[in-house]
C-alpha cells in the first residue's frame, strides 16, 4: 500500500544519515567496547576549576597510531588549571578515520591531558567530510576512544534532513549512533517521523530501531507502531526489509488497517500483515485516528 511504502522511503532516508559508510578500522582498541556509562564516568577526571597557575596565548596537542595523527585539538587561549587540567577557549578539534575527517569546534572547553577527555561547551559544532553536521550546547568527546556524548539537545542535518532529539552517543567510525528520547525527523517537503526513543542502529549488523511510539506522517498518510526495526545493506546503502511491530495503525484517506506486525520488503515491494489484520473503512473524516 501507497502509504506504508512511503513510510520505509523515509526511513531509508534516515539510514543514509546515521548509517554513512566507514571502513572498519583494524587497530581499534578494545576499550571502543566499554559502555557508555564507563565512558561517561570519565569525564569526572575533569574535575573542578582551581586558580589559574598559567596562562598561554595558544594550545595544540595530537595524538597518533602507528606514526599516523588519529586526532587534534587547538586552541586560541588556554588557561592551565592545574597539571593536568587546561580550559580553552574557541577550540578546533579533529579525528583522522580511515576516509574520513570528523571536524569539532565550541567557544570553550575543557581537556584532561591525562585522560584525553574534552568538555566542550557553547556552541559545539561537529562536521564531517561526507556532509553530516551535528549541532549542540555541551559535547563530550574522548579523543583516544574517537567516542562522544551528551546529554543536550542535539540536532542532525544532512541536506533537506534534519533530527533532533535529548541525549546522543556514539563512535566517530558511525558504527553504533544513539538519541535517546523526544526524536523527530524532518524530511522535506513533507514527512515527518517521531517516537519517544531511543533511535539507534548497529551498523555492522545492519540493524536499526526506532522504539516507542513511532509515528509517521505525509501526504500519504499515516502509521503508528510501537517499534520499528530496520535491516540494511551496509555496503549499498539500501534498506533489505522494515518490520514495524505492536497495534500497528495505517491510515489511508478515511480508511484504517489495523495489525499486529507489518513487514515489508522494499525489492519486491511487498507488505504483509499479521497478527489479525483488519480494515475498517468509514464514509467520512471523523474516525478518531
Amino acid at each position: 500500500m501507497k502509504e506504508s511504502k512511503t513510510f520505509f522511503i523515509a526511513i531509508l532516508i534516515l539510514f543514509f544519515i546515521i548509517g554513512c559508510s566507514e571502513k572498519d578500522i583494524s587497530d581499534k582498541k578494545k576499550t571502543q567496547k566499554e559502555s557508555l556509562s564507563s565512558d561517561k564516568a570519565a569525564t569526572s577526571n575533569l574535575g573542578s576549576e582551581e586558580d589559574v597557575d598559567q596562562k598561554i596565548m595558544t594550545f595544540s596537542i595530537s595524538g597518533t597510531t602507528k606514526a599516523k595523527k588519529k586526532w587534534s585539538i587547538e586552541g586560541k587561549s588556554a588557561d592551565v588549571l592545574n597539571s593536568n587540567i587546561i580550559k580553552l577557549k574557541s577550540i578546533t578539534g579533529k579525528c583522522y578515520l580511515e576516509d574520513n575527517i570528523i571536524t569539532i569546534t565550541a567557544d570553550e572547553g575543557k581537556f584532561n591531558r591525562e585522560s584525553n577527555n574534552v568538555q566542550l561547551s557553547e556552541n559545539v559544532i561537529a562536521k564531517t567530510e561526507n556532509g553530516i553536521t551535528l549541532k549542540t550546547e555541551r559535547l563530550n568527546w574522548n579523543a583516544e576512544k574517537e567516542y562522544v556524548w551528551t546529554d543536550d539537545f542535539v540536532e542532525i542535518t544532512r541536506d533537506k534532513i534534519k533530527i533532533t532529539g535529548y541525549g546522543a552517543s556514539g563512535y566517530s567510525t558511525l558504527e553504533k549512533v544513539k538519541l535517546d528520547k523526544n526524536i523527530k525527523i524532518n524530511i522535506e517537503p513533507s514527512t515527518v517521523i517521531t517516537c519517544d526513543g531511543p533511535l539507534q542502529t548497529d551498523y555492522n549488523k545492519g540493524i536499526g530501531y526506532l522504539d516507542s511510539n513511532v509515528k509517521v506522517i505525509d501526504k500519504g498518510g499515516k502509521l503508528i507502531a510501537e517499534k520499528a526495526k530496520v535491516y540494511f545493506d551496509k555496503k549499498y546503502q539500501r534498506i533489505i526489509k522494515v518490520v514495524a511491530i505492536g497495534n500497528v495503525k495505517i491510515k489511508k484517506n478515511n480508511d484504517i488497517t489495523f495489525s499486529h506486525k507489518v513487514t515489508y520488503f522494499v525489492d519486491d515491494m511487498k507488505v504483509i500483515l499479521t497478527g489479525k489484520p483488519k480494515l475498517l473503512v468509514y464514509s467520512n473524516k471523523d474516525n478518531g485516528f
